[in-house]
């Protein structure tokens, strides 16, 4: 029901509330909270975990600096993935208007919506 809820929540965001100017301190401020949120995700880490357990099976012996390798690798990976999403959205931030807006908000959280009730039909059987 959380996903219907996001769903119908997207779909009646009011276009005043889209264009409203969000001010930031500093960017090391806005880093930092977006790798803390990022990290403290439960998914985030059971994807890890998955991933390193992997790593360790297919190395029988793996050693430190190895181990070091591949945990910044992703780190350094990610970060960039992170940027470069970021960097693009500031970009294209200015360039759509509330009308724009409005309807990919209401085209994106029509689909939640309606990914929530399959998932409701499937948890019950039908």
């Amino acid at each position: 029901f959380c996903i219907m809820f996001v769903g119908l929540r997207m779909i009646s965001k009011s276009k005043d509330t889209i264009k409203r100017q969000i001010d930031h301190e500093t960017i090391v401020k806005d880093v930092f909270t977006g790798f803390m949120v990022t990290i403290s995700n439960p998914m985030t880490l059971i994807a890890f975990i998955a991933a390193l357990s992997y790593v360790n099976y297919l190395l029988a012996e793996i050693n430190f600096l190895g181990s070091f390798l591949i945990v910044t690798g992703i780190f350094f990976g990610s970060m960039i993935w992170w940027t470069t999403l970021t960097y693009i959205a500031m970009a294209l931030r200015d360039k759509f208007d509330s009308k724009v807006i409005g309807k990919i908000n209401l085209v994106s959280g029509s689909l939640i919506f309606i990914f929530g009730i399959l998932l409701v039909l499937n948890i019950k059987g039908l």
